[in-house]
């Protein structure tokens, strides 16, 4: 045969010439010569030669031609696409067998076993192809033949073999009823007590056993089923030839491009795919390199892949042979064997919350444990493998020494197992192990049922990795393919041998379904210390939400005294979930807190509602309210509600956890819709400005916008090279206790461009209309309509300057970047209009360009003015900036008329502040802010900000910041998280206001982590006011003391401190 050819043996039943003597011939054609002789058994011939499936006909044909044998008609030969074990009965049954050895068998008289006899089985994949023959009746020899089934391959010859089982149909359960006749369909076997024929591939068929010799070792072969029908019943007709198709969407191919292989590896392969296939890869094989590299490939290879192997085989096919006679790809590979497409969990976590745990010091229980559940996996077979097996009526069987069943991801494991093929049940004895998706259970007897995934098992242990949990229990029940049951049972996330903690209770339920395990009168235990009892308790067993109890907070402040939460999570459904927190304090009684998620395919918010009645100390009822709403209502048409409700200035004060920051001086409240056709940018909206402190008066009070319209769009005529932008505004300003007014803004502006690629220059025109319809009842003496017309005429330039360098061996590039700008308003007296919302806009960078020096509509300061200012830039090679460096300033040429209120030094002076700013964002987690304002004339910094910050993520870092603006703000501000061991991690902040002297702010914390429990505690002093009774308060320190144990997996005690250090990884 040439070295790189599949071999496929065909079994040709015929009626012979020479009937019952054993005849051999070759077959030479160029350098490959083809073995064939006859069997004496079965009347047929064997011939080793390439093949394909598809030419399984082609082959039959040519091999009789070979032989001299009668030829079949084109109506006894037909191509068969079901696997025979889903053949029945029936006169027009064809012959089954294996796609390892495709046998025919002949039309002769042979004896028939009794009824009774038992036979030991070693079955294919019933996904195996198959090729089945049968010669046309002969009138001399009219025996028919019975219809017969495949369900078996022969047993290696070596009592030491491994056996390898695959039951052709679901398994079922195990009682070995009466004894009855054996099934019509079984494999294609001779008579008891008939000789071994062999070829050069090894024994064909093995001896069976006959009468009282049922029970069976594994170097036997099955019994046979009779070869006639009872007397006085039709016999079948004869069988035809039928050659079954490789099933098309296998999921156990062998995906590997040619490519990858050399001839002689494929070669070596296909004679390895053989040696499984007819179950001759027994322990003495299996550790060739061919069979080792066969199931490497499978082990690497997506379950789903269907790529093929081109073959190469046809260029060395006999002359005159079909050159598509050889099949393309390989044959599929055996479920026992592609396990290792089934993902399993690691040895080591190394998820976020368990990565300390590192290996168990029991690793048998977290080893091969599949990740996910093979999809339907009750229509797959059933693969079994054992030292021994004994088999009953082909229906009951028992295997011996390292006895395996596996299906799926489902795998069953024991010193002896019992099956019962009618009712797919298993039963286990001496070591039993059990593995199936997210569960691994060790046990000393136990039983399953795998038509229904249900089941039982003794003094057990079990662990599922997805939560690390693991635990004990005296008995288990498995009601379904996600419930486990346990009594008597313990529960914990620890590793192995290290029991800091455990749920000890009387039942246990385990539903991964729902990924939620529940307890009752159960005990948490520390150290085998009893800490904590509960009637009924559940806890999550998987990363999805759940209802429930969170975990307690505990806490103490000078301010509100001792205070304990019992938070309530509420999974209402997949989309919308709530947390109700009610929380008593000591000294101001119980408060509430319900917080409300919604997400919808159109919309998402939030709604938080936060009362506290009759406060003790306050003296009065108290609370906060928010609500946050987004919606798309049409294509292009969004709404956003905002908006937040105190009942007092010191709420956010006395309850710094709220979600306003506590210093905040005014809230919003706003309902906006956005509307974004062609070019456009629509919006409008009603808002408020609500002051925290609701003593301010009316008058002093913000206006309410209702409304407030915006429109804008930007458009480009690319043949004048026109740069046209226009924004709009209409608002109606309403305060009772102030004047109204309705207030139109409009604000074209009409650009010229002129770019290249070192710089750019760009004339610009711009025109600022507004217009005042003051509300007649509170306008007084001034006219009821106003109108203001200012034009702005400006040119705006800049150079590009850039030069490619490298240092420490990083491509950069730096730029310089001037930009000059000339901007002219004329002066025009506004001093009569009405003054709704327009202020001085605070001098930056970026303000320097700008046409108008005043914010909001009301105002349009004149100018005759020079900005002058560069960038500088640090990239890398890809256009990352690095850091950025900007600065520059004003020069006026004329005093500045347009004012609020009296003209000022600065309105006169000739220069502005000179303003810097600088952003470097280094790739060693260096991060570095500025901005820097300098007054010339009394040489000082108004502004000063700066930011430091080195981080090495989101756990370990430092960060410091100073704020200076003028007199007002002076504060330094210090804060650090970083790890001072594997286990210990440290937090720190302080907070100093240099203007007040004092200390605002100083927290430090301490983290203990283990693999399955940490301790935090944090200690915090605050200064701020604090409320004493209705409209009073008190500026004092406030100490607050925080403590939280964790039970990793379970539940944690004490108050939520894990953001202060920086870890959300545990939930």
């Amino acid at each position: 045969m040439p070295p790189n050819s599949r071999k496929l043996r065909l079994l040709i039943l015929a009626t012979l010439a020479s009937s019952g003597a054993s005849t051999s011939f070759m077959v030479q054609a160029g350098p490959t010569a083809w073995s064939c002789q006859t069997d004496p058994l079965t009347g047929g011939w064997s011939c080793n030669q390439s093949g394909d499936k598809s030419q399984a006909v082609k082959a039959v044909r040519m091999a009789q031609q070979a032989a001299g044998v009668p030829e079949l008609s084109d109506a006894q030969i037909e191509i068969a696409t079901s696997p025979p074990n889903n053949v029945t009965p029936a006169s027009t049954q064809p012959l089954a067998a294996s796609m390892a050895e495709a046998r025919l068998a002949s039309e002769q008289k042979v004896d028939t076993p009794s009824a009774s006899s038992e036979a030991e089985i070693d079955a294919v994949p019933e996904t195996a192809p198959q090729i089945i023959a049968a010669p046309e009746p002969v009138a001399s020899k009219p025996a028919p033949l019975a219809a017969i089934e495949r369900q078996v391959i022969d047993l290696p010859a070596a009592p030491q073999a491994r056996a390898t089982t695959s039951p052709a149909q679901k398994p079922p359960q195990a009682p070995a009823p009466e004894p009855e006749a054996a099934p019509a369909q079984v494999a294609a076997v001779r008579p008891s007590g008939s000789p071994v024929t062999e070829t050069q591939d090894g024994p064909l068929l093995t001896p069976l056993p006959s009468g009282d010799d049922a029970n069976t070792k594994s170097t036997q072969a099955p019994a046979e089923a009779p070869v006639a029908a009872p007397p006085g019943e039709p016999q079948p007709a004869e069988a035809t030839v039928v050659a079954t198709e490789e099933p098309a969407n296998d999921p156990y191919r062998l995906a590997r491009s040619a490519g990858q292989l050399s001839d002689a590896e494929i070669a070596d392969l296909q004679a390895a795919r053989r040696m499984i296939d007819l179950g001759e890869a027994d322990e003495a094989h299996s550790v060739s390199p061919a069979l080792q590299r066969l199931k490497q490939l499978s082990l690497q290879t997506p379950a789903d892949a269907e790529t093929e192997i081109p073959a190469t085989i046809s260029d060395h096919a006999p002359s005159g042979w079909p050159a598509d006679l050889f099949d393309a790809s390989l044959p599929p590979i055996p479920d026992h064997i592609a396990v290792g497409d089934i993902d399993t969990y690691p040895e080591i976590d190394n998820r976020r919350a368990w990565a300390l745990c590192g290996v168990n010091s029991d690793p048998s229980m977290t080893r091969d444990i599949p990740v996910q559940a093979v999809p339907n996996r009750e229509s797959l077979p059933t693969y079994a493998t054992a030292d021994d097996v004994q088999g009953k009526r082909q229906k009951y069987y028992t295997l011996f020494g390292d006895a395996e069943l596996r299906r799926g991801d489902q795998l069953l494991q024991g010193d002896i197992i019992h099956y019962d093929a009618t009712t797919e049940r298993a039963d286990a004895e001496g070591n039993v192990r059990y593995r199936e998706a997210n569960l691994a259970m060790d046990s000393d007897w136990g039983y399953l049922v795998m038509a229904d995934d249900t089941g039982e098992f003794g003094r057990s242990r079990f662990h599922m990795p997805e939560r690390h949990g693991r635990g004990t229990a005296e008995h288990v029940n498995i009601d379904s393919r996600t419930l486990m049951q346990g009594d008597t049972t313990t529960y914990t996330t620890c590793n192995y041998g290290v029991d800091s903690w455990y749920l000890d209770s009387a039942e246990l339920e385990l539903d991964r379904a729902a990924g939620v395990g529940t307890a009752t009168s159960a005990w948490v235990r520390i150290h085998g210390v009893p800490v904590a009892y509960t009637p009924w308790i559940s806890f999550p067993i998987d990363d999805r939400r759940k209802s429930g109890l969170l975990p307690p907070s505990y806490g103490s402040s000078d301010v509100n005294g001792t205070e304990i939460s019992l938070p309530f999570y509420w999974n209402i459904a997949p989309h919308r979930d709530a947390t109700i927190t009610p929380t008593l304090y000591e000294n101001r009684g119980v408060r509430a807190e319900t917080r409300f998620r919604y997400l919808n395919p159109e919309s998402s918010g939030l709604v938080v509602a936060d009362v506290l009645p009759d406060d003790n100390i306050y003296g009065k009822d108290r609370g906060f309210f928010h609500l946050d709403h987004q919606a798309s209502l049409a294509p292009n048409l969004l709404l956003d509600v905002y908006g937040s409700h105190l009942s007092d200035r010191f709420f956010l004060k006395d309850f710094a956890e709220t979600y306003l920051e506590s210093d905040t001086t005014s809230i919003q409240r706003y309902a906006k819709l956005t509307w974004s056709p062609s070019n456009w940018l629509i919006t409008g909206r009603m808002h408020e400005d609500v002051l925290v402190d609701n003593t301010t008066p009316s008058a002093s009070r913000p206006y309410r916008l209702l409304p407030d319209i915006t429109a804008s769009t930007v458009r480009f005529d690319p043949e004048t090279g026109l740069d046209l932008s226009f924004d709009s505004r209409m608002t109606y300003f309403q305060n009772a206790a102030r004047l109204e007014s309705g207030r139109i803004n409009l604000n074209p502006v009409l650009r010229m461009p002129f770019q290249r690629s070192y710089g750019y220059i760009t004339p610009e025109i711009a025109l600022n209309h507004t217009q005042w319809h003051l509300n007649s009842s509170n306008a007084g003496s001034a006219d009821v309509h106003q109108y203001l017309t200012v034009p702005t005429f400006a040119v705006d330039s800049g150079i590009y300057i850039d030069k490619e360098f490298e240092f420490a061996g990083n491509d950069l590039i730096h730029t310089i970047e001037p930009r000059v700008r000339y901007t002219y308003t004329p002066n025009t007296d506004q001093s009569s209009r009405p003054l709704f919302d327009s202020g001085l806009q605070g001098i930056t960078y970026s303000s320097l360009f700008t046409n108008n020096r005043f914010s909001g509509g009301d105002r349009v300061g004149d100018a005759n003015q020079l900005a002058v200012g560069v960038t500088s830039r640090l990239q890398q090679a890809n256009g990352t900036d690095l850091a950025i460096l900007s600065f520059g300033e004003l020069f006026y040429f004329d005093d500045r008329e347009v004012t609020i209120g009296a003209q000022t030094d600065a309105d006169r002076a000739s220069n502005s502040d000179f303003v810097a700013e600088l952003t470097a964002s280094l790739p060693n987690g260096i991060e570095i802010t500025n901005t820097l304002r300098w007054d010339h004339k009394q040489n000082k910094t108004p502004t000063n900000n700066w930011y430091l910050s080195y981080s090495l993520g989101p756990e370990q870092y430092i960060r410091y910041s100073y704020s200076h603006t003028s007199n007002s703000i002076r504060e330094h501000t210090i804060s650090s998280a970083w790890p001072i061991t594997a286990r210990w991690h440290g937090i720190a902040s302080w907070e100093r206001d240099d203007l007040r002297s004092k200390d605002v702010q100083t927290t430090l914390g301490l983290e203990y982590e283990t693999c399955c429990w940490a301790a935090r505690f944090v200690a915090e002093t605050r200064y701020d006011q604090y409320s004493t009774s209705i409209g009073t308060a008190t500026s004092e320190d406030n100490t607050s003391f925080m403590f939280q144990l964790e039970l990793k997996g379970l539940t944690g005690l004490g108050n939520d401190v894990k953001k202060l250090f920086g870890s959300s990884a545990y939930y």
